[in-house]
């Protein structure tokens, strides 16, 4: 093209025309393409949908939901940033996580100044440790303690807690044995060594525990009453009814006490002395299920079917599901004809424990006896029933 050649007037070859004319349709199908996308917003496939759908349920469900950080909170972590290497910075903060149960965050914290954590700062790691049930790395921390102090029977005590979780009583003992000869008024270990012969059902190790606890310890009222009731238990009636009067005197409002100490008198041979206790107990103690089962029992093996019924139906005033009270309210209402109200019970208690058909049998041997044709078959339907649950 010549310098005085007009632009306008200049045209293109056939073959380059044809190439400008498609890419200049191209970008503005393009163009308004983009346009429309930016525009309306884009609808997802249903497939797609159900993917985002369960992306997001998944990240909710895992999200846990945070505590509100509180203002200490905010304080402690700003301490500590402005100076880390601050003792009494890093105890608050992991003694404030701790505190609000965010058991993550204190051990993470603590890990991470575990070259320089003091005795105090290795006990509220354990401790935190044990609290989300992670027993090894409990027992590793304890472990440390112990290593430098022998004698640290609160680094026992919490050793033998670890090993209990871990469902290793052996070690659990040894441990808590340990901490009672370093310290024998160090209670948190002799709660430790309860624990474990409670649940093996060990009265007499429980009963020499709480023996060594009154004698480190004095005669705390808890104490008593568990002596009370141990040997209650185990039939060991002069012991029984002297840490019965004992505990009485210290902690008149247990009802536990009294009803134990009428037992005694049960188990001694003195009935109205045991009719008396009892029967006032459970007047007294209108809320105690314990006193309300033990009187109703008590009467109900004297065959005062009436008196009977009537603290049953107080049992289950106060508790409507309990087992025992629905058992026994049933086979006393049905002993004074109050059959529908024995059949609802026993209806209910069945759908507890088969076990519980065996009291619908009694009745209906009783009823076959009485010629009640219709109440007769629905207890016998009520047996059979039972025996399926």
């Amino acid at each position: 093209m010549s310098s005085g050649q007009n632009l306008n007037s200049f045209t293109l070859p056939r073959k380059n025309l044809f190439v400008h004319t498609w890419t200049k349709a191209l970008f503005g199908f393009f163009s308004t393409f983009l346009v429309l996308s930016l525009s309306f917003p884009v609808q997802a496939s249903p497939k797609s949908k159900r993917a985002l759908s369960q992306t997001t349920l998944e990240q909710t469900q895992t999200r846990s939901p945070e505590k509100p950080t509180s203002s200490l909170l905010k304080k402690l972590e700003a301490d500590l940033k402005v100076n880390p290497k601050s003792r009494p910075a890093l105890d608050a903060l992991a003694q404030e996580h701790f505190n609000r149960a965010e058991y993550d965050l204190c051990t993470k914290l603590l890990w991470k100044h575990i070259d320089s954590l003091d005795r105090k700062e290795m006990i509220l790691l354990s401790k935190a440790h044990l609290q989300k049930k992670e027993y090894s790395e409990a027992i590793r921390i304890t472990q440390m303690l112990i290593s430098k102090d022998e004698k640290d029977e609160e680094a026992h005590t919490l050793m033998g807690q670890a090993h209990l979780i871990a469902g290793r009583e052996k070690e659990a003992l040894n441990s808590f044995k340990s901490a009672t000869e370093i310290n024998g008024s160090y209670q948190p270990a002799y709660d430790g060594l309860i624990a474990v012969y409670e649940k093996r059902g060990n009265l007499y190790e429980l009963r020499i525990i709480y023996q060594d606890m009154i004698e480190k310890l004095g005669e705390r009222p808890e104490f008593l009453t568990k002596l009370c009731d141990i040997n209650t238990t185990d039939a060991l009636n002069d012991p029984a009814a002297e840490f019965c009067r004992k505990a009485i005197q210290k902690s008149d409002s247990t009802p536990e006490n009294h009803v134990n100490l009428g037992l005694v008198h049960k188990n001694l041979g003195d009935l109205v002395k045991a009719q008396e206790k009892l029967k006032t107990t459970a007047e007294r103690f209108t809320q105690s299920l314990y006193a309300q089962i033990t009187y109703a029992r008590f009467v109900e093996e004297k065959s005062d079917f009436i008196e009977a019924f009537r603290f049953y139906s107080n049992c289950l005033r106060i508790a409507p599901d309990n087992e025992q009270c629905l058992v026994g309210h049933g086979v006393t209402a049905a002993q004074i004809q109050k059959l529908d109200e024995a059949y609802q019970s026993l209806k209910k208690a069945c759908s507890k424990d088969r076990k519980n058909a065996v009291a619908v049998r009694k009745i209906v041997i009783q009823l076959k006896g009485a010629k009640k044709s219709d109440w007769l078959r629905k207890f016998e339907s009520l047996s059979e029933n039972c025996m399926l649950q």
